[in-house]
């Protein structure tokens, strides 16, 4: 019996060989007769997922290399933009795809002339070659071998180095980076330079750098400051970070810790971490930070009571008058003559106003917001008009006088120009400035969740405003119940029957006189929608991979793609201490919970 391979098959030529084996020969179609279209069609796509197959697919015949674009010298297209350098043994150098996680050994004949050319740095997968001898630059494309030929740098690179090295060998490291510009035909490269000072080997139009800077600050505002710092030139072409420009706000900036006038902030966008001197902290302890809104600090000077904004990113100051009679407003009257704490626990910005409007959240004997603009010579509190909007008529009595003082709100948040704050009981309102300060309620009536005592208002619920931690997502709400006291009998066994419910079991606590063997909390989680004419809170069963942090001066969302030692789908309000919370943070997708932080203080005084 003879058996014949052909297009991948074993045919059976012999007629003695077993009937399973036979097959009727039939006419097989090579491979390069596929339809043009089909090829072009494979071909776009192998060149989406990865230049290395579409370069493999090309070398299967001569029919797919005359129907398939050849791959030219700077065309965008073939570019090995996921393909990085491990490591280079002489002409011998290792690449790995960090999308794939595949490895390629590639010989590259450029290096081997007696180590005459030098890998300077490498841009969308491209390797920047250096001639020692001639400083000639030259692209090598490592998968293509494609080389694109430039002009030697040696006048750029005599510009940044110094004085007394002039004649001395000049090291390849002078070039750091590069990039492409595609903006140009053929594109245009650019040496970014590092020696005695900073310079760029190719002047970049002003629109070019103009969108570059743009595209950085809409990253994030510390990008584009550095981008500033290169030259003069690029300082020149782009806006100056003034002070409350809402452009050069650092809203992803949080403040992490702070020793004298050493901060640490950290971005909760990226996860990078900044260390910051701010001298305006170096005063004895005379400057104090009151909190933050909009990643900018809010400073009070304790002997004048004066108000300083501060930028940690661009040092940009801005002046306010002094809060000295806001917060008498709001201090006991006992206590007038007394060293008073901190009684400004939010702020916000309201971009509707120009300068922007400032808004301070005081809390003391009462409630009461003071607004100003830089250069008002004192602050205002909001008056009775403002806070007669309030939704909750069935709670708050105008016959009570000053309906204000039953207001008690928590967790401000500035998103998109515009002051938003929760109150305990979950209503949500907007501080809106013109024509007239007032709030205009966003989520309201949430009235039923109070519980009266005599002429005490008995909060079983304590919610919580969280802002987006980018674009894409909405603000959230965060409602912690102390105790199922908001629902009837019957409700509480219904919910308690369901196997999907918001309840969280936890040992029985000394002082709770109910029958029953646990102490049950409840915790919900909503999406508040602002965009439509409707505003309404969404209730959600979870929130993915992100993670929220509850806590009495700021709350935090967190993705666990950037910090991935924190758990994700979970609400952490071990940094709360103004609700009874047994507790440290709570899974969503079981509700199981972990025990509570050690470090988290006691209740605050007021």
């Amino acid at each position: 019996m003879k058996l014949t391979r052909c297009g991948g098959r074993l045919l059976a030529d012999d007629e003695d060989a077993p009937r399973w084996l036979k097959k009727r020969r039939c006419d097989l179609h090579e491979w390069s007769d596929l339809p043009s279209e089909l090829t072009k069609d494979i071909a776009s796509r192998l060149l989406r997922y990865d230049v290395a197959e579409y370069l493999r697919f090309r070398a299967v015949c001569k029919a797919w290399r005359e129907c398939t674009p050849h791959p030219r010298q700077l065309d965008s297209r073939f570019r090995p933009r996921r393909w990085i350098l491990l490591s280079s043994d002489g002409a011998r150098c290792r690449f790995l795809n960090i999308a794939t996680g595949a490895c390629a050994q590639v010989d590259l004949p450029e290096l081997a002339a007696g180590g005459q050319i030098q890998i300077a740095c490498r841009t969308e997968g491209l390797l920047v070659l250096r001639d020692e001898v001639t400083d000639a630059i030259r692209l090598l494309n490592p998968l293509t071998k494609a080389v694109t030929d430039l002009p030697p740098v040696t006048a750029a690179m005599a510009s940044v180095i110094p004085e007394d090295r002039v004649n001395d060998e000049r090291p390849s490291s002078l070039i750091v980076y590069a990039g492409i510009s595609d903006e140009t035909s053929p594109p245009t490269v650019a040496l970014f330079l590092r020696g005695r000072g900073f310079n760029i080997a190719s002047d970049l139009p002003s629109e070019l750098t103009e969108d570059i800077a743009s595209r950085l600050l809409r990253y994030d505002v510390a990008e584009y400051l550095r981008f500033r710092a290169v030259c003069k030139a690029w300082r020149e072409c782009t806006p100056h970070p003034r002070q409350l420009d809402s452009r050069f706000r650092p809203r992803r900036w949080i403040l992490l810790s702070s020793d004298g006038a050493r901060c640490r902030f950290l971005n909760i966008a990226t996860g990078a971490c900044a260390q910051v001197d701010l001298p305006e902290l170096a005063a004895g302890g005379q400057i104090q930070i009151e909190c933050r809104t909009e990643g900018l600090l809010v400073l009070r000077d304790k002997v004048t009571d004066a108000i300083r904004l501060l930028n940690p990113l661009t040092k940009a100051v801005t002046d306010l008058p002094p809060v000295t009679a806001a917060m008498a407003s709001v201090i006991p009257e006992d206590r007038v003559n007394d060293e008073i704490p901190s009684l400004i626990v939010y702020a916000g910005i309201s971009d509707e106003t120009s300068p922007p409007t400032v808004a301070l959240f005081l809390r003391g004997r009462g409630f009461n917001i003071a607004y100003a603009k830089p250069g008002d010579n004192h602050w205002k509190l909001l008056d009775d008009k403002a806070w007669s909007t309030f939704p909750s008529q069935q709670v708050i009595s105008h016959g009570d006088g000053k309906a204000l003082w039953y207001v008690k709100y928590l967790s401000v948040v500035t998103h998109r120009g515009r002051i938003y704050f929760a109150t305990y009981q979950g209503n949500i309102l907007k501080l809106s400035i013109r024509p007239r300060p007032r709030l205009i309620p966003i989520v309201k009536d949430q009235s039923n969740h109070l519980i009266w005592n005599g002429y005490l208002l008995c909060n079983n619920v304590i919610s919580y405003l969280v802002p987006p931690d980018d674009d894409d997502h909405l603000m959230l709400m965060v409602r912690h119940y102390d105790n199922l006291c908001h629902l009837t009998d019957d409700q509480r066994r219904c919910i308690k029957r369901r196997k999907k419910n918001d309840l969280i079991k936890l040992p029985k606590r000394k002082n709770n006189p109910d029958l029953d063997r646990y102490d049950w909390q409840m915790l919900q989680v909503f999406e508040v929608d602002i965009s439509k004419r409707e505003k309404k809170l969404v209730r959600v069963d979870g929130i993915a991979d992100r993670a929220v942090f509850i806590g009495d001066v700021a709350c935090v969302s967190l993705s666990t793609n950037r910090f991935p030692s924190i758990h994700g789908n979970t609400v952490y309000l071990g940094m709360n201490s103004r609700c009874t919370v047994g507790y440290g943070l709570c899974h969503l997708k079981d509700r199981s919970v972990e025990p509570r932080l050690e470090h988290v203080l006691g209740a605050p005084q007021y």
